[in-house]
């Protein structure tokens, strides 16, 4: 091979390799970690806080297996999704302020998407390039490829994608970005839903079985908790 051609090749080769690298690699913002308990994520320190050292505007709601957390960062509304077997799984971002979305100036639909979301959902593509997918759902087990010849940065300032996901993939975070919010979301996390799944497909009849024996050992402990009212109430009657 000609010397020339050999350096043009290898420069074309470099340029591309540093075109890769140029792509930062699907994180966490905020420096959270996946599996975090829920003490660990309230101490984030990018979170928005109160004279008092206490979350700014937050909530926590429990319910079930999972725990979630309303936090402000950027004057953002934060969804933190804990599960309680795993930890942090999922981070939600809304793409409007929490104060613009209630001033009634940003009553123009139109005008407050160009100047909020658009920029946010553009911040993404400029750091993470083009999306390798697309879903109905920002944890959506399900994903279809995005053709290269349908991806146009302005489809994400006009967003054109109506209730659907853009979906970047990395090694231990997918990111997901929509009309409203962007999502970062454990890998961890979803592929043991993919082996649920699979397994459901695969063992009904396991599955029923499951079911039955969790449903019997629910109904035991409503039966003891019921049996339990009486002296219940009259270990609280003194505190009342």
């Amino acid at each position: 091979m000609p010397l020339c051609s050999f350096t043009a090749m290898f420069l074309l080769l470099g340029s591309i390799f540093s075109f890769v690298h140029a792509q930062s690699a699907a994180r966490l913002p905020l420096g959270a970690e996946w599996q975090s308990t829920l003490a660990q994520v309230e101490q984030l320190p990018d979170l928005e806080r109160v004279a008092d050292e206490s979350l700014k505007a937050a909530a926590t709601i429990r319910s079930g297996p999972e725990i979630v957390l309303y936090a402000t960062w950027q004057e953002r509304t934060v969804t933190f999704r804990i599960d309680r077997h795993f930890g942090l799984y999922a981070l939600g971002i809304e793409l409007i302020p929490e104060a613009v979305q209630h001033a009634l100036e940003t009553d123009d639909a139109e005008l407050s998407d160009l100047e909020y979301r658009a920029p946010m959902r553009l911040a993404v593509v400029n750091k993470y390039g083009t999306p390798q997918g697309l879903t109905t759902q920002w944890d959506s087990l399900d994903i279809r490829s995005l053709p290269d010849a349908d991806w146009k940065d302005s489809s994400v300032t006009d967003w054109s994608y109506a209730l659907s996901w853009l979906v970047w993939e990395g090694q231990d975070t997918r990111i997901a970005v929509g009309e409203q919010e962007v999502w970062y979301v454990s890998q961890a996390w979803l592929e043991q839903h993919r082996q649920a799944r699979t397994f459901l497909e695969q063992h009904p009849t396991a599955v029923q079985g499951i079911d039955l024996v969790r449903q019997a050992a629910r109904q035991q402990r409503l039966d003891h908790a019921r049996s339990a009212i009486p002296m219940r109430a009259a270990e609280l009657e003194p505190v009342l």
